[in-house]
């Protein structure tokens, strides 16, 4: 298992830089600072989700891709949530409605600490996302690890602890290919689930 990061550039006074893990099958993840985000998962050198040309591309413009999207994902309709008596009015940046956390978690960099043991490599990412960003209430710390293991596995967490009550409904924003780099319309996906959400494609 192997750990490794290259820093490439500076945003807001920090480092960009992208974390590399490895496992002792040759899998390879890379993971950037800029929003937490997964930029490649190789598999036999063949990359299984969408990503941009280089790492420095990410923070040109909001694209989403492989972002850890908050403080919320989808929309908040007319960016008003309401608690109790009060409502807590949040930028309006979709239409009339508020989309994926403002000026989201996805476009922030953040600490990471990389470490690896003999069964898998991982970084750890942390944010603080202040209070009254995006007029979200309470100061919110947030904790992203993904983690690699021996069996081609990555695993993904992410919880966040507040100091008020506030909503917290992230999402990471990956698009897997599973290597079909033209279309995947012949692919069969399982996904062991009680119960779904299905889309309206009206």
């Amino acid at each position: 298992m192997k750990t490794s990061f290259n820093k490439y550039g500076r945003k807001d006074g920090k480092d960009l830089c992208e974390i590399v893990l490895e496992n002792d099958h040759g899998m390879i993840v890379k993971v950037l600072n800029y929003g937490a985000t997964l930029e490649k998962v190789l598999l036999n050198d063949e990359n299984m989700i969408l990503s941009l040309n280089s790492p420095a591309d990410y923070s040109q413009e909001r694209n989403y891709l492989g972002g850890t999207v908050g403080r919320i994902a989808g929309r908040v309709r007319k960016g008003q949530w309401r608690h109790g008596l009060e409502t807590h009015q949040l930028p309006i940046n979709d239409g009339e409605n508020h989309i994926h956390g403002g000026i989201g978690t996805d476009t922030e960099v953040w600490d990471f600490k990389p470490s690896c043991s003999e069964n898998s490599a991982r970084v750890d990412l942390t944010l603080l996302d202040p209070d009254g960003h995006n007029d979200y209430p309470g100061n919110l710390k947030i904790h992203v690890k993904y983690e690699l293991d021996n069996d081609n596995t990555l695993h993904y967490s992410i919880n966040a602890v507040s100091d008020q009550l506030t909503i917290f409904n992230p999402v990471n924003h990956v698009y897997f290919t599973l290597g079909e780099k033209d279309n995947i319309k012949d692919l069969l996906l399982q996904m062991n689930a009680d119960y779904y959400l299905p889309v309206d494609h009206s």
